[in-house]
């Protein structure tokens, strides 16, 4: 697999049920903005991600970067805090006051968030409910990123990671450290084989690369973009239903006309 660091600038697509994100992002060596595609739930512009996966060509989007794992650190730079926060990220601070916040706290921002939150109200505009407002948006993003990173270190790919937070929320950890079988029962996808490797890894204490097998999924998806034309279907939207059921979706073209179906 290969490894891509980059910073999102603009999302493109996402569907908040299975995560299935397209991002605009800005990559070091790279002149243009990179087209990154695949399940990253709860991405914002202007997070810092570290992504691994490879590089697919779309017949209609071009050269695209296909996620199988992702990880989000946070912006060090005043711009890229700046356009963190007013990204919507937390609830109660958008654009505007996202520029008041860090033109008063600059780069120690997000540690005034994280540590000291009350000091928020020295922003001009900022009262008490919304620093309440803040502080909780900030924990419960926190939780998410926590819970996603937790289940990809353990080999759970993404697609599963975002099965399971959407079923058992806050207490997804707890669920999966006590009884990881009950995820077979649970959550249409992951079958007994997944439920297993999960457990042999968090219960018995096997090392996830010593594993022969470490990752199951439900295959590959090929679309022929030609058919999804010629039916008045969109790819994009095909693409983001497919990606749920399975850990990789490909286009592909024919050469042959539908012309000569018509009629």
């Amino acid at each position: 697999m290969e490894h891509l660091r980059c910073v999102v600038e603009r999302i493109t697509y996402t569907n908040i049920e299975n995560g299935y994100t397209v991002l605009k992002v800005a990559a070091k060596n790279y002149n243009d903005l990179v087209t990154v595609v695949g399940i990253m739930p709860d991405t914002h512009v202007g997070s810092v991600l570290s992504l691994e996966g490879f590089w697919k060509m779309d017949a209609k989007y071009g050269r695209q970067f296909s996620v199988e794992k992702f990880e989000e650190t946070l912006p060090a730079t005043v711009y890229g805090i700046e356009k963190y926060l007013g990204s919507g990220l937390i609830k109660g601070v958008g654009p505007k006051f996202a520029k008041r916040i860090v033109q008063k706290f600059g780069k120690d921002t997000l540690d005034i968030i994280e540590d000291t939150p009350d000091d928020l109200i020295t922003v001009e505009g900022i009262g008490k409910i919304r620093v309440e407002r803040i502080k909780k948006s900030w924990q419960e993003q926190k939780e998410i990123k926590n819970i996603m990173l937790f289940l990809q270190s353990h080999e759970v790919n993404t697609t599963h990671a975002t099965k399971i937070f959407k079923t058992y929320g806050s207490d997804s950890i707890s669920v999966v450290q006590e009884n990881p079988y009950r995820l077979a029962d649970d959550i249409w996808g992951i079958g007994f084989k997944t439920a297993d490797m999960i457990a042999e890894i968090l219960l018995d204490g096997k090392n996830p690369a010593a594993m022969g097998v470490k990752t199951f999924d439900n295959g590959t998806a090929t679309i022929n973009t030609e058919t999804c034309a010629a039916l008045g279907l969109d790819y994009a939207a095909i693409e983001a239903a497919f990606s749920p059921l399975c850990t990789k979706v490909q286009s592909i073209t024919t050469a042959e006309s539908f012309d000569d179906l018509k009629g």
